[in-house]
């Protein structure tokens, strides 16, 4: 209840940012973008879900004793692009969250705390249809 708490007193929303969703889908898919992503409208509606409404950063402060997973120990999903890397500095404004192989399966909110800071990323459940 004390971590619900301090979710809401402190919870800060950034939105998707300077980088627009097609240049998150493009940094991380590559040339393989238009054929497993554009021409996928499925996957595209998708992916511009996840980034626009399911996956969200916020301040939580910084707890020794909190159990969220860290994001440096969440694989990067570079199979199309080898060359992407980690950011060095986290930047909320600027952050890919296709980038990362997050658990977005889970019928509960996750969270990852990036590492030794206040900031968490927060995903929520996929909507169940009707």
């Amino acid at each position: 209840m004390k971590k619900l708490i301090i979710l809401l007193l402190f919870i800060s929303w950034f939105n998707a940012g300077a980088q627009t969703v097609d240049e998150k889908i493009r940094e991380v898919y590559a040339d393989k973008t238009q054929e497993l992503v554009l021409n996928v409208p499925e996957k595209l509606k998708m992916l511009t879900s996840l980034v626009q409404e399911r996956i969200k950063v916020a301040l939580i402060p910084l707890d020794p004793n909190d159990k969220y997973p860290k994001l440096s120990n969440v694989p990067l999903l570079n199979m199309y692009n080898p060359s992407m890397v980690r950011e060095g500095v986290f930047q909320p404004e600027t952050f890919n969250p296709l980038k990362y192989d997050f658990v977005l399966t889970s019928e509960n909110t996750m969270i990852y705390r990036v590492d030794h800071t206040d900031y968490v990323i927060i995903i929520s459940p996929k909507p169940v249809k009707p």
